[in-house]
C-alpha cells in the first residue's frame, strides 16, 4: 500500500529510463495519475534538467550515427532502399523538438503539477529527504 499519493521523478529516473514514455513504468505511473490515485509533481529544476538531458542524449546519438556513416560509407554506394535510410540527413533541432513534447506530453497526460523552484523551502525539502519522508 502506498504510504503517500504524492509523487516526484528525479532527472536520473528518466535518463536511467532513457526517456522511453512508451514503458510499462511510465505507462502505470500515467495510468494511476488519470485515475487519481497519485499526483505527480515536477519541479522547474527537473524540467529543465530532462530538456538538457534529452538534448545532450540526442546529440551524442546523432554524433555515433555519423560515425557510423563515416565507418560503413562503402552501403552507401549500394542501390538498396533500405540501406540508404540509414544514410538520411537527421536535423538535430527536429529531432530535439519531437522528443521534447512526448516528455511534455506525457506530464500533461499525468495531470502532473508544476512547482517552481523559487517556491520550495529548499532547508525544509533537504530536512524531509534526510528524515525519508
Amino acid at each position: 500500500m502506498l504510504e503517500t499519493r504524492k509523487i516526484f521523478i528525479d532527472t536520473q529516473y528518466f535518463v536511467k529510463s532513457n526517456f522511453n514514455f512508451h514503458s510499462q513504468s511510465f505507462k502505470s505511473l500515467q495510468k494511476l495519475c488519470e485515475s487519481n490515485e497519485i499526483q505527480y509533481y515536477l519541479t522547474s529544476v527537473v524540467e529543465r534538467e530532462v530538456d538538457n538531458r534529452i538534448k545532450l542524449s540526442i546529440k551524442d546519438s546523432l554524433n555515433s550515427l555519423k560515425q557510423f556513416k563515416r565507418k560503413a560509407n562503402i552501403l552507401s554506394t549500394i542501390e538498396d532502399q533500405q540501406l540508404s535510410t540509414l544514410f538520411a540527413d537527421v536535423a538535430e533541432d527536429d529531432v530535439y523538438e519531437k522528443a521534447s513534447n512526448v516528455f511534455h506530453a506525457y506530464n500533461q497526460a499525468c495531470n502532473y503539477e508544476y512547482v517552481e523552484a523559487d517556491a520550495i523551502d529548499s532547508e525544509k525539502l533537504l530536512a524531509l529527504y534526510f528524515e525519508v519522508k
